[in-house]
């Protein structure tokens, strides 16, 4: 699954997407393969959100570009193309 975001960005999953059906952190990688941020879930009606404002983890604005996001797990992960 990709997504395009020009702001913030939500992902959604079923709860039980996750393993046993837990709320996990979702990370935000670059292309070199750093950590931008590391998004904190929300569970609500039976789905995890996840939700960027295309900050990284001190607060800066992401530039424009592709990242990859996955749960620390392993058990989801998606491609987000940033633009401006």
């Amino acid at each position: 699954m990709a997504a395009a975001s020009r702001g913030s960005a939500s992902f959604v999953l079923p709860t039980a997407s996750g393993p046993g059906g837990a709320a996990e952190p979702l990370e935000i990688y670059d292309l070199s393969g750093r950590r931008v941020t590391s998004l904190v879930p929300t569970v609500a009606a039976g789905a995890v959100t996840w939700r960027w404002d295309g900050r990284d983890a001190t607060g800066t604005p992401a530039g424009a570009g592709v990242y990859f996001a996955r749960t620390r797990t392993g058990t989801a992960s998606l491609r987000v193309t940033r633009v401006r």
